[in-house]
């Protein structure tokens, strides 16, 4: 179970890396910038902040989903091999 959650987990962060990571830095910036212009003050600090913050936490999502769907995925192929298993036990002529 292992195994499957790890790679499940690289996966994620592999699409995150392809795919996730502009749209998180470039939403999160602009959360920063509307945050420090609420406040006044810190608008560069708090748009690199915000930057770091939507990548990290978009990121953490992509693991925690791919690790997910790597243990379904391990429960589907478990299942399927256990059922298929049964049937040539049951079967089987020796």
């Amino acid at each position: 179970m292992k195994n499957f959650a790890l790679v499940g987990t690289l996966v994620g962060s592999i699409v995150f890396l392809l795919v996730g990571i502009l749209p998180a830095m470039a939403y999160g910036g602009y959360a920063g910038l509307l945050l420090a212009g609420g406040l006044g003050f810190g608008e560069h600090l708090m748009a690199g902040f915000g930057m770091g913050l939507g990548a990290f936490g978009v990121g953490s999502l992509f693991c925690v989903l791919g690790a997910i769907l790597g243990v379904g995925l391990q429960g589907l192929v478990y299942g399927a091999t256990q059922s298929y298993g049964f049937l040539v036990s049951r079967f089987d002529v020796n």
